[in-house]
């Protein structure tokens, strides 16, 4: 998912075309959310946004997600507008 976001190469996981686009978000969330997690596995992260009245809707709706659930994942969320 994040390769073909990035326009990478990809070989599987990749979303199918026929997802919708909120699905697709939803998705792209749900990995962004596990690869946080999985830092946070072993040693406490920091995670910080600086500049959040730049942010376009879909950064500022993921900041809400990761910001909801920094607790549980193990981290520590700092964010500067």
């Amino acid at each position: 998912v994040l390769a073909s976001l990035l326009g990478l190469p990809t070989t599987t996981h990749e979303p199918p075309a026929e997802m919708s686009s909120e699905k697709q978000r939803e998705h792209i969330f749900a990995v962004l959310l596990e690869v946080i997690a999985r830092g946070g596995t072993s040693s406490p992260v920091v995670f910080a946004l600086e500049d959040l009245h730049w942010a376009d809707p879909s950064t500022r709706e993921f900041a809400a997600h990761l910001a909801a659930r920094a607790e549980e994942l193990g981290v520590y969320l700092v964010a500067k507008s």
